[in-house]
């Protein structure tokens, strides 16, 4: 069976894998649809490119603390505040970096990476990420209009900054829209635009998680004003690795292997082309190994939609297992070798 999904604001539940995701709030999640939800799916589809998810990390707060600890006494030269990259390449990057992993206790980062981790195998199908830099943005930093192609499927970055005490303007992620990306075919042309009509604007309140398709042009809003460290626009950032086949181990043989390999290459050849994105699934099997549940976890494809729930059925409905369990399967995009 296909589950059928619309993308609405919603409050996330505890995912299966037991992580609370309590006080989050997500925008353009899926939601398992209702006959309201239907004539809107079509269209909301298109935009599942970009999740918020507000109070994301416990220990956010000490984060921000442990940043903002070496620039307390401005006055010494304790090796911590001597780490910081003024990252400049001229008109398109402007700020300051250092690799997380160095500069947080490792308790501490560790905490961070399960929680994101765990959270993006649950939600997305991506199970890994990169190791995240930490940055802060002060009067004249920017990133301009790029895209991560070669990072991985989805973006993340998780605020550190004390927005509603912000000393500065700017700050926020810009992330193009659809009918930006599509300007002709969608007839944007004959109307009057503006920014918030071509680009998602997203605040980086403190704590909140933004994570959105790679390959979308983003972008930083220059910041202006304050030159202190310590009230400047904070972040970690970095990218979920490229997905790979996660089997439960109670059903992990090379028989379901390969049952879900040829499940995957039929898929893709029906989609005829069809495969600029990711298409990443969650297959659930009954206690007889019956397929029960498919759940569509990525799917950023601009285009190829429209058959996408026939072609799952199809592709991966006979697959069995040899009882209860479930599979995160890549089935469109590059995807991580495990063999």
């Amino acid at each position: 069976m296909i589950r059928r999904f619309a993308i609405i604001v919603e409050e996330i539940p505890s995912t299966s894998s037991g992580t609370s995701c309590q006080g989050g709030r997500v925008l353009y999640s899926l939601k398992e649809a209702t006959n309201a939800d239907a004539p809107e799916f079509e269209e909301a589809v298109t935009a599942n490119r970009l999740v918020v998810h507000d109070a994301f990390f416990s220990e956010a707060s000490e984060l921000r603390s442990a940043f903002g600890a070496p620039f307390l006494d401005a006055r010494s030269s304790s090796g911590a505040r001597f780490v910081w990259d003024n990252w400049y390449i001229d008109g398109q990057y402007s700020y300051h970096r250092t690799p997380a992993r160095e500069f947080f206790r490792t308790e501490l980062y560790d905490s961070f990476i399960r929680r994101l981790s765990s959270w993006g195998l649950a939600e997305l199908g991506c199970g890994r990420v990169t190791a995240p830099w930490l940055s802060y943005y002060v009067d004249g930093n920017s990133q301009e209009l790029h895209a991560d192609v070669p990072h991985g499927p989805w973006s993340y970055v998780l605020s550190l900054t004390s927005w509603e005490d912000r000393r500065f303007t700017g700050g926020e992620t810009l992330l193009a829209q659809e009918g930006l990306l599509d300007f002709w075919s969608r007839g944007a042309w004959d109307k009057g635009l503006e920014l918030s009509d071509l680009f998602e604007v997203i605040e980086p309140a403190f704590g909140r998680l933004t994570v959105f398709d790679a390959k979308l042009p983003h972008a930083v809003r220059r910041v202006e004003g304050t030159r202190d460290p310590l009230h400047s626009r904070v972040a970690l950032h970095g990218w979920f690795s490229a997905p790979a086949l996660r089997i439960s181990e109670a059903v992990n043989d090379e028989r379901l292997v390969q049952q879900i390999a040829r499940a995957v290459t039929s898929m893709v050849e029906s989609c005829r082309g069809a495969t600029n994105g990711f298409v990443i699934i969650g297959i659930d099997f009954s206690d007889d190994g019956i397929v029960s549940n498919i759940d569509i976890l990525t799917d950023t494809r601009p285009t190829g939609r429209i058959d996408l729930e026939q072609q799952l059925d199809s592709a991966f409905g006979q697959v069995e297992a040899s009882g209860a369990g479930r599979a995160i399967v890549p089935v469109i995009g590059p995807r991580e070798d495990t063999r």
